[in-house]
């Protein structure tokens, strides 16, 4: 058996992920994020994080790698001053940039389709809402509504594919009592 074992530096950002095939691993750690080949050893640096001490223009991380089921993309946390989004690249890419757009209000969580050819996530920048994006331009738009229940105060928390053409979402819900504030349920 062999340990594979990093250094996060930071709590909040110590995730990894082993791709589908079982041959990749990509974990975030203090300075960013990097790819390895458990076969061969060979390591890409994909991420850079922001320095440790950070000024509003330059305090941003990276976490929570995420590959798309197919092995084929891997979608990655990123962290801003305030904000956050999901960006989305193909690591085996000669030159690595992001192919989803890399706003700072996008989806702060987002999950893969059972096809790799969609992404549902939720934001709470400035408010609720949902997101999706799809191939091939992936370009996560906030979904008409997907931020407004009738009668009723939602903070979409969470969202998960069913199958290839339902996403469930969770919420948490809340609604005005007679005096006009928001109370959870």
């Amino acid at each position: 058996m062999k340990l594979f074992t990093f250094d996060s530096r930071r709590d909040d950002q110590a995730d990894a992920a082993i791709g589908p095939n079982g041959r990749n691993i990509v974990y975030a750690h203090g300075l960013g994020i990097d790819m390895v080949d458990l076969y061969t050893g060979a390591r890409r640096h994909l991420f850079d994080n922001g320095p440790v001490e950070c000024d509003a223009g330059s305090c941003f991380g990276h976490s929570r790698p995420q590959w798309s089921p197919d092995g084929t993309l891997l979608a990655v946390r990123k962290t801003f001053w305030e904000g956050g989004t999901t960006v989305i690249v193909d690591p085996f890419a000669a030159v690595l940039a992001p192919i989803s757009n890399d706003s700072f209000d996008g989806p702060s969580s987002a999950r893969w389709s059972p096809q790799s050819d969609q992404m549902c996530g939720y934001g709470t920048y400035g408010g609720s809402a949902l997101f999706f994006a799809r191939a091939p331009d992936w370009r996560f738009d906030l979904v008409p509504g997907g931020h407004e229940i009738t009668g009723v105060f939602g903070i979409v928390a969470a969202c998960e594919w069913l199958n290839v053409e339902q996403v469930v979402l969770g919420l948490n819900v809340s609604r005005p009592d007679a005096d006009g504030d928001v109370v959870p349920e």
